[in-house]
């Protein structure tokens, strides 16, 4: 199947030209839009998932490391594409040039004292902001640790 059979069987009320301009929209050309699609490469796969999705209205857009195995082409029009989009998108990334050009606000999961405790923190901000926030308290933490154990150790000689 080729992209346009992919996208208007899944819309049928939409003509042919009207795929082809949401698949130009995508940066699917002409050319390739007639391709099967086990021909295309990776990053115009995931153009054409995105459309798809988007071909369906969503409320809110859910993506799980958006850009692992993509060109750089294929990477400048995800950042140009998420940044231009009207609905809210949730996206799981590892990708911190992705998340410094398009996340707003920051939501940071992690585990603690060998994975026994969460912690999670929201940050509205850009990524940027949100490493200089973070690196400021762990700085601060370490420096508190620090003045509890010399503070233990003191204590603990007065004992003896």
């Amino acid at each position: 199947m080729t992209p346009i059979q992919i996208v208007a069987n899944a819309y049928p009320n939409m003509v042919t030209k009207d795929v082809r301009k949401h698949l130009a929209r995508c940066g699917i050309s002409s050319k390739h839009a007639m391709q099967a699609i086990g021909t295309l490469s990776g990053g115009e796969k995931v153009k054409l998932q995105l459309l798809k999705l988007m071909l369906r209205k969503p409320k809110l857009l859910l993506l799980d490391e958006p850009t692992n195995d993509l060109d750089i082409q294929t990477l400048q029009w995800l950042e140009d594409f998420l940044k231009n989009l009207h609905i809210p998108v949730l996206f799981i990334s590892h990708d911190e040039i992705l998340l410094s050009r398009c996340a707003t606000v920051i939501l940071h999961l992690e585990q603690l004292n060998k994975k026994n405790q969460c912690r999670h923190t929201i940050f509205h901000g850009n990524y940027e902001e949100y490493v200089k926030q973070r690196c400021s308290r762990l700085k601060k933490e370490a420096q508190e640790a620090s003045a509890q154990r010399r503070e233990y150790r003191r204590k603990k000689r007065e004992a003896e």
